[in-house]
């Protein structure tokens, strides 16, 4: 009961700050839209660069538009491609693994994109993954088994 009890409280206490980061990300993304759309473009390149560096593809497509058309910067069009292509890469990603018979994915909360010194630890996250879907894997293959 105590463990129970201990989970709630950890539920309670993070999931309003998961939201919060969620809906503050959502809140950057849609001022720096509104701000290029209003052509206050040093505004918009700010809060998209910010969203960007933290891994949003889609602050990654915006700053490919701007560098397209010539918002506030020079025109670009590797950048406008690169931010394109980030973006592009980020759906057909999340595509695939809708559309896929079984999503291997394991869990990797515990580490940030950084964390090349840390390779061992996350091959055997992916281990433990593969390992937990082989009965899956095993039933696409062969079904009648």
């Amino acid at each position: 009961m105590k463990r129970l009890a201990l989970w709630l409280g950890i539920v309670i206490l993070v999931v309003p700050q998961v939201a919060a980061a969620y809906d503050n990300t959502q809140d950057t993304l849609n001022r720096a839209k509104a701000a290029m759309h209003g052509g206050r473009y040093a505004d918009a390149r700010a809060g998209f660069e910010r969203l960007a560096q933290a891994g949003n593809p889609e602050a990654q497509f915006y700053l490919g538009r701007m560098a397209a058309g010539g918002m506030g910067v020079s025109k670009d069009l590797g950048a406008a491609i690169s931010g394109l292509m980030v973006y592009l890469g980020d759906e057909l990603g999340l595509y695939k693994v809708i559309s896929a018979d079984v999503s291997i994915q394991p869990e990797l909360s515990d580490f940030t994109w950084t964390d090349f010194d840390r390779s061992v630890e996350l091959v055997e996250k992916g281990v433990e993954a593969a390992e937990a879907a082989l009965p899956e894997l095993k039933r696409l293959v062969r079904p009648g088994d």
